[in-house]
């Protein structure tokens, strides 16, 4: 089974996709902030996932204390390149309520698909992970 990391500080809405890809058959490990996931990647204890689905707008956490987060805004854009360091050949997808995060993630990761959560249905986000999963097989 494929290990989906999920990193997102709203544990409430994100329950319908985990119970979707769970029902999927996709292991899921959710993480609530950017500290936490770079723990968990940087721990070589922890299961690889086979990919990372993050929120662009998350709770700025202790590494990135400065004003380029716009009190969590911005946290999103500046996690990516932290953890794309430990994790260069996992796919991402940023799953997000902010329309602007499309732009800022084009600006830094032009290939990592950015969806918006009121446009995607959990079992949409399942088909998206397949087909990123899928094309990496090959």
């Amino acid at each position: 089974m494929a290990l989906v990391l999920l990193v997102d500080d709203d544990q409430e809405p994100m329950l319908y996709y985990v119970m979707a890809l769970k029902q999927e058959g996709f292991d899921v490990q959710q993480i609530t902030g950017p500290d936490q996931a770079l723990l968990y990647i940087c721990d070589q204890n922890n299961r690889r996932p086979d990919i990372i689905i993050m929120d662009s707008m998350l709770p700025p956490g202790s590494y990135a204390q400065n004003p380029e987060c716009d009190q969590g805004l911005r946290t999103g854009v500046l996690l990516y390149p932290e953890l794309k360091k430990h994790c260069t050949d996992i796919p991402f997808l940023v799953l997000t309520n902010l329309k602007r995060a499309a732009k800022d993630f084009k600006t830094i990761a032009p290939d990592v698909p950015v969806l918006q959560k009121i446009d995607t249905p959990p079992f949409d986000l399942v088909s998206s992970i397949k087909r990123i999963l899928s094309k990496r097989m090959k």
